[in-house]
């Protein structure tokens, strides 16, 4: 199910302007943020992936690579956390 609701919005994010494509990619920061678990942050890795191959736009470049900056930045800290 939450596949499907991916692919959806994942397609449909190429059909959003900037203001709304940056307002997503904020509400997946968001759920990062708020994760409880490793399996939410896979899921959320693979929704910006599919988001990157539909939006093939400069937008969807220049958001997507803010967001993985962000999550590569917040999974060092994590990994780091647990090794200390």
């Amino acid at each position: 199910m939450a596949d499907n609701v991916y692919g959806m919005m994942a397609s449909a994010s190429s059909k959003l302007n900037l203001k709304q494509f940056e307002h997503l990619t904020g509400l997946i920061r968001e759920t990062w943020e708020k994760a409880a678990g490793d399996r939410l942050r896979e899921r959320l890795l693979v929704l910006v992936g599919r988001i990157g191959k539909e939006a093939g736009q400069m937008k969807a470049k220049q958001v997507n690579a803010a967001t993985i900056r962000y999550i590569k930045t917040k999974l060092t800290s994590h990994f780091n956390a647990d090794y200390t």
